[in-house]
């Protein structure tokens, strides 16, 4: 699956812009475009799961049921803070150009 790499490598860029613009240089929070990778892993945990659900069909197995429900969970989190934080950065960096006039 190509499309979880492109999100995750596009979200991380966006996500280095916005805290460039949230927080001061040399702190620890910059490291908040590493966010989307956790983003990006629980996806590909949440794909596997589900296709070994599904190459087991019949059969269930409630351990990969219940690991790609935690994955899908932390993959919707991670997504959540990291598209606020996109927003946040954007919107703080929009205001500043305004204030700025340019």
């Amino acid at each position: 699956a190509v499309f979880p790499w492109c999100y995750g490598a596009a979200f991380a860029l966006l996500l280095s812009r916005a805290g460039g613009v949230l927080f001061a240089a040399g702190s620890r929070w910059r490291r908040v475009n590493l966010l989307p990778l956790v983003t990006l892993l629980a996806d590909s945990v949440e794909n596997a799961c589900l296709y070994g659900m599904l190459t087991g069909y019949p059969d269930f197995a409630d351990s990969i049921a219940t690991l790609g429900g935690y994955a899908t969970t932390l993959k919707h989190l991670t997504l959540l803070v990291a598209v606020g934080l996109m927003g946040t950065g954007g919107g703080v960096g929009l205001r500043g150009r305004l204030r700025r006039g340019g």
